[in-house]
């Protein structure tokens, strides 16, 4: 779906990725950050793709990468764009829970805007600090803020309603009932964060003897961040129904423990 902030963002990273300093700044993080050496990344390009789309064979998780580049952030801006960069699977899935800030926001664009300011300001918040469950953590945060501006944005809304939809309550009792059930929708995935978090702690202490681990990562990917099957296909170059099969073996091996 096009977001013109998000496509912003993306297309900005993919210009200073490529340029002469974004070399320095690979160096800074490698002599910081030793352990990123593993992902064999040649570019700063190659180093964030490694959290969407990490090489077969690879010994280090994309969580470990982007642990790193977040407790780096203070190096460069560069890095943030890229995360966001990477994260924009699981932002869009916290945009198609929140419905895309409707109500709340005036379009989805204005809403997309408010997603990456308040990406980069989450992000902002975690430089220097090392989070257990980085991706996870980054996106819960930035749900729950967005969460609170909808409420506020709704509570707005509903004061400013024109008199007449006040007057004809049986024409709008369904889209009441429908603002309703959103909002008991959000309480209900607001409740399910600890249990996420308990499969997220699960899913790091599966032995590879068990599940291989790139079938961890796809049902970490789907379960825990939220991304589709078909964005985690899309990144990892694989057909839909692949994906699926895989997650879903990897689910009932896990479901048997």
């Amino acid at each position: 779906m096009p977001l013109a902030a998000l496509d912003a963002v993306s297309r900005d990273w993919a210009d200073r990725a490529r340029r002469a300093p974004a070399a320095e700044v690979l160096a800074q993080l490698l002599r910081h950050e030793p352990e990123l050496a593993a992902t064999g990344a040649a570019t700063l390009e190659e180093l964030v793709g490694h959290i969407g789309r990490p090489p077969a064979g690879s010994s280090l998780p994309h969580w470990r990468v982007t642990a790193a580049l977040i407790r780096r952030l203070e190096l460069d801006e560069v890095i943030a764009l890229g995360l966001i960069t990477a994260l924009r699977p699981g932002l869009l899935a916290v945009a198609r829970q929140l419905d895309f800030g409707r109500p709340g926001w005036e379009s989805r664009q204005s809403f997309a805007a408010d997603l990456v300011t308040t990406t980069w300001d989450v992000l902002q918040s975690c430089a220097g600090s090392t989070l257990s469950f980085p991706e996870r953590t980054v996106l819960r945060r930035v749900r729950q803020r967005l969460e609170v501006q909808r409420r506020a944005g709704r509570r707005r809304w509903e004061r400013e309603r024109p008199q007449a939809d006040l007057e004809a309550p049986e024409r709008r009792s369904r889209p009441g009932r429908e603002r309703q059930a959103a909002t008991t929708a959000g309480d209900l995935r607001a409740a399910t964060l600890p249990t996420l978090d308990a499969l997220a702690i699960a899913l790091s202490e599966v032995p590879a003897s068990l599940i291989a681990p790139a079938d961890v990562a796809v049902v970490y990917r789907h379960r825990v961040l939220g991304y589709s099957l078909r964005e985690i296909a899309a990144q990892s170059h694989q057909a839909t129904t692949t994906v699926r099969l895989r997650c879903r073996r990897a689910e009932e091996v896990l479901c048997a423990l």
